[in-house]
């Protein structure tokens, strides 16, 4: 379990207390009860809270050995419980990306060793595009809110989560060479790894390269990078350059 973020156990805690508070609210109401018609909506959503509990649970059992089912279920019991549950989807995106990329060496340098290693080229995440979309999100949640819209609530959390995102990688290395190893972070809830240069393939390249496909030697494992997202001194160049250094297909 310790590629488990602790965000998930925060997330279902969470997911627990809504569960027993909705059904306390309508156990004061009277209104817990199948039978009658006009309760038995309540009713149900309160069955279908707890049971989406029980499948965030399964998941986070399953999440060890079968990481991809884990990841499915836990999307399936948590969509029934959003904008609540996205702390419990965000931290099993995290623990998903951890678990699959547990071959792999993690990567750690400060700023100041960046930019004083003549060897590196490092592009990052060009966070800023992520503050806009989560002010947008944000305000428009404000308003559907206003209007009477539970939906609402949902927007809220995505501008919130991308609010989040811009915070957090505005200085993550997505792509890099340092020597003979190449730097890299394949998801935006991954970490930073370190592998060597030669078991990394140019498996796809697209016009301009406004999208390439890399793919891993030894895991056979593929990810997607796209040039919009890059950011950094001469993206255009440094992308090129650190590119050329890696075999083609």
């Amino acid at each position: 379990m310790k590629h488990v973020h602790k965000l998930v156990w925060i997330g279902l805690f969470v997911n627990i207390i809504i569960c027993f508070v909705a059904r306390n609210l309508l156990l004061d109401e009277g209104q817990l009860n199948f039978h009658h018609r006009a309760d038995s909506m309540w009713s149900w959503l309160v069955l279908a809270l707890f049971i989406a509990v029980v499948v965030q649970a399964v998941s986070i059992m399953l999440s060890g050995r079968y990481p991809y089912l884990a990841i499915v279920l836990a999307f399936i019991g948590g969509i029934v419980m959003v904008p609540a549950s996205m702390i419990f989807l965000v931290g099993c995106m995290f623990s998903f990306q951890t678990r699959i990329n547990a071959g792999f060496t993690p990567w750690r340098s400060t700023t100041g060793a960046m930019g004083r290693d003549d060897n590196q080229q490092l592009l990052t995440f060009n966070a800023s595009g992520f503050y806009p979309q989560g002010a947008l999100a944000l305000i428009a949640g404000i308003i559907i809110l206003m209007i009477g819209m539970g939906i609402g609530g949902v927007f809220i959390a995505a501008g919130i989560v991308a609010l989040c995102n811009g915070y957090r990688l505005q200085n993550r290395v997505v792509i890099g060479v340092s020597g003979e190893s190449m730097i890299f972070t394949p998801g935006l809830y991954a970490d930073t790894y370190v592998i060597p240069l030669g078991d990394v393939v140019l498996a796809e390249r697209g016009n301009n390269d406004a999208k390439v496909r890399l793919r891993i030697r030894s895991s056979g494992r593929s990810f997607t990078l796209r040039k919009k997202l890059l950011a950094g001194d001469n993206v255009n160049d440094a992308f090129a350059a650190i590119l050329a250094k890696l075999s083609t297909v």
